[in-house]
């Protein structure tokens, strides 16, 4: 087991821009072994930035990294896994025309060289187990990555991250597109991680999980480090004001909408099936805003295709208001949705 509370990445004034935009502004901290540091702040403060230099996704633009002392330079993905540093990205990881094992491995195929040859064989076999060292049997590594949804591609990339034995293991937003058996599995090796003595970065926007899972929590707004809270010190309440920079307090809720003035119908399904969907209805009013939501795969995006009239329901009806005729029109493709408004 590595010495825990040993710093294992430092950063030093770590900036980045973008053209004019400064994403990330003189960013110092320390990632110490045996512990797993959360990272919070609102939509462009800067969480992913970061994360992507120290796995030199993105280049610095100011200030510098060490690791366990030294100075740290990577200048592609594939220094930063040599000097011990894996991460799951928050968007999609993989290239759905290659098979499982070809992604886990993708970058990496000159270990299975034989004689000039890509011996798929061990290639497979050595997928198989990467995917069993987070508890995952019930895939097909010589499967094309795009026959399977989008929960088992991220845990696929989480089994290609893992398989690297990270010394510092980045978990960029990955837990929001789990299902609860999903979110198990990052959690314990999140856990295990620590417990050898290696450091985790988890970047969530969840606070109820981030109090849960993690030793400490930094706080960054408008690029800029706000403040680092120990776990014993971990309020709701205080993480929600460093974060917005103000008191909140009052009615989180909208108060000014009256029903009253949203009589028009402008979008109705009724009995509405399909791939993922069954039995759905549902109508939005003038002036309101309707959410759909649920975990990976139940449905909620092949929904909204079915509404925008990308896809056909199987059965049932989508309607929408047309500002020509004044009435609900049916929705059966996408020019007559734009149409419709």
């Amino acid at each position: 087991m590595k010495d825990k509370n040993k710093v294992f990445l430092e950063t030093v004034n770590l900036s980045k821009r973008f053209g004019e935009t400064l994403a990330v502004d003189k960013v110092s901290l320390k990632i110490n072994r045996g512990e797993i540091r959360g990272l919070i702040g609102e939509n462009g403060s800067g969480k992913s930035t970061i994360s992507s230099m120290i796995s030199a996704i993105h280049t610095v633009t100011a200030g510098e990294m060490m690791v366990e002392g030294q100075p740290y330079r990577p200048k592609s993905p594939g220094d930063a896994k040599r000097n011990g540093i894996s991460m799951i990205v928050q968007e999609s990881g993989t290239i759905e025309a290659l098979s499982v094992a070809e992604n886990i491995f993708l970058g990496d195929e000159q270990r299975f060289s034989r004689r000039g040859m890509i011996d798929r064989v061990s290639m497979n076999r050595e997928a198989d187990r990467a995917l069993m060292a987070i508890g995952v049997t019930d895939v097909d590594v010589t499967a094309m990555m795009g026959t399977y949804n989008f929960e088992m591609r991220k845990l696929i990339e989480v089994a290609r991250a893992y398989y690297y034995e990270p010394k510092l293991f980045i978990v960029d937003e990955t837990t929001t597109a789990l299902s609860h058996s999903g979110r198990e599995i990052i959690y314990e090796l999140m856990e295990k991680l620590k417990g050898d003595g290696q450091a985790v970065l988890f970047i969530s926007h969840d606070i109820p999980e981030l109090m849960k899972t993690c030793d400490v929590l930094t706080i960054l707004r408008d690029g800029k480090l706000v403040e680092s809270i120990e776990a014993a010190d971990f309020s709701e309440h205080r993480i929600k004001q460093a974060m917005v920079g103000r008191e909140i307090k009052g009615d989180y809720y909208r108060s000014d909408y009256d029903p009253a003035h949203g009589e028009r119908v402008m979008l109705e399904a009724r009995g509405i099936f399909g791939e993922e969907v069954s039995a759905v209805d549902l109508t939005l009013h003038e002036g309101e805003i309707l959410g759909l939501g649920g975990l990976s795969g139940c449905g909620m995006h092949r929904l909204g295709r079915m509404l925008f009239g990308l896809d056909h329901p199987s059965q049932g009806e989508v309607r929408a208001y047309d500002k020509h005729t004044g009435q609900l029109e049916p929705v059966t493709k996408v020019d007559r949705a734009l149409k419709c408004g």
